[in-house]
C-alpha cells in the first residue's frame, strides 16, 4: 500500500517539476528554430505533421511546437514503460496528448491511435529509433505511419551550443 501511495506521489509530482524545469530552461535559452517554414508551407496546404525526432535529441521540442504551432494540437507516440508514463504525463503540461505503443509492446494499437489523430486533424511525434536503439537507425514505423495516412514526415531535432564568454563579461 505504502509503494502505490509513493508511486501516485511520484507520477503527479515529477511531471510537474519536469515541466517546470523544461519551462525554466526554455527561458534560459535563445531558441532558434530553422526550416520553420516547410512546416508553414505544410500546413497551409491543409496537411497535418508527422514530427520524426531521434530519441535523444527531443528535449526542448514541446516548447517549440509551443512556440510556433500555436493553435495545433499534437500527439506524441510513447512507450507503455512506467518512463513513458512520466513522459506522458509531463507533456500534457505543454497541451500535448500521447499515444502508447512501442516497436515492442503495442506498435500496431499505437500506430491506429496515430493514424485516427491525424485524420482528425492533430500532428503527431514519433520517434523512429525509439528507446531501445539502435541509437539514430530509423523503424519502419514512421514510414508505415506516413503510407498509412498519406501525411508527410517532417524530421525534428534539438541540439545546444554553450555560448563562450569572452574575458569583458557576457555579451
Amino acid at each position: 500500500m505504502k509503494i502505490r501511495q509513493f508511486d501516485w506521489l511520484l507520477f503527479r509530482l515529477v511531471p510537474w517539476l519536469g515541466s517546470r524545469w523544461l519551462k525554466f530552461l526554455g527561458f534560459s535559452m535563445r531558441l532558434e528554430c530553422r526550416g520553420i517554414e516547410q512546416v508553414t508551407t505544410l500546413s497551409n496546404q491543409g496537411k497535418n505533421i508527422i514530427f520524426a525526432f531521434w530519441h535523444g535529441r527531443q528535449l526542448m521540442l514541446p516548447i517549440t511546437y509551443q512556440m510556433h504551432r500555436k493553435g495545433r494540437k499534437m500527439a506524441v507516440l510513447i512507450s507503455q514503460h512506467r518512463d513513458g508514463e512520466f513522459i506522458s504525463r509531463t507533456i500534457k503540461y505543454f497541451g500535448l496528448d500521447s499515444a502508447r505503443g512501442s516497436t515492442y509492446r503495442g506498435a500496431v494499437r499505437g500506430l491506429k491511435r496515430l493514424v485516427g489523430l491525424l485524420n482528425q486533424g492533430m500532428d503527431v511525434g514519433i520517434t523512429p529509433d525509439g528507446p531501445r536503439g539502435p541509437k539514430y537507425k530509423a523503424q519502419p514505423g514512421a514510414v508505415e505511419l506516413a503510407k498509412l495516412s498519406g501525411m508527410p514526415i517532417v524530421p525534428a531535432t534539438f541540439g545546444a551550443v554553450k555560448k563562450k564568454l569572452s574575458p569583458v563579461g557576457i555579451i
